[in-house]
């Protein structure tokens, strides 16, 4: 049973998230049109910078809010404007790399500067030992829900392979009736 206040601690949080996102970016909307760039261009390039574990489009619809269509839009812009460059990936000829170019750095120390400032202002009166306990509490969340989410993926493959097999035993037991 889960304790009666989590629900609003939860809750909490995702409205701190909204709040975040949309606080940021009210504030990254004029280095974006400073640059000629969307939000969303600018979105999917800041998470490649914060993230350099992820680096190909299926990352970025996982981890974003973008959609899988606009996520190849997106990249065909940026590339096409010099802002990225994809790279095959050996042994997956559908796969590209997303690699940033220096012309992204100006727009990233803008960004940086930006949201270091935000941060600042959120974080007033915080104290630097309740930000460490809420860091390594954000860390042990990530973890758990990574763990889940393998934990979910090896289930499902399971699932998977024994409805295979069953298909596959099923089959052979309609061959060898048939042919006694």
């Amino acid at each position: 049973m889960l304790p009666p206040d989590i629900l609003e601690h939860t809750a909490s949080i995702m409205k701190f998230g909204y709040i975040q996102k949309s606080w940021v970016a009210q504030h990254i909307e004029p280095v974006a049109k400073k640059n000629k760039l969307k939000l969303s261009d600018i979105s999917l390039l800041y998470l490649l910078h914060l993230n350099k574990e992820f680096n190909t489009a299926k990352d970025v619809e996982k981890y974003s809010d973008l959609k899988r269509g606009n996520i190849s839009l997106i990249v065909e812009s940026l590339t096409c404007r010099g802002f990225l460059i994809q790279e095959q990936i050996e042994g997956d000829r559908r796969m590209k790399k997303l690699v940033l170019t220096s012309k992204c750095n100006p727009i990233f120390e803008e960004c940086d500067e930006i949201v270091g400032a935000l941060l600042k202002i959120s974080l007033q009166g915080i104290s630097e030992e309740e930000i460490q306990v809420m860091k390594n509490c954000f860390k042990k969340m990530y973890r758990n829900m990574q763990n889940e989410e393998k934990r979910s993926l090896e289930a499902s493959m399971a699932r998977r392979k024994f409805c295979k097999n069953l298909a596959v035993l099923r089959t052979n037991a309609v061959f060898y009736r048939g042919n006694k």
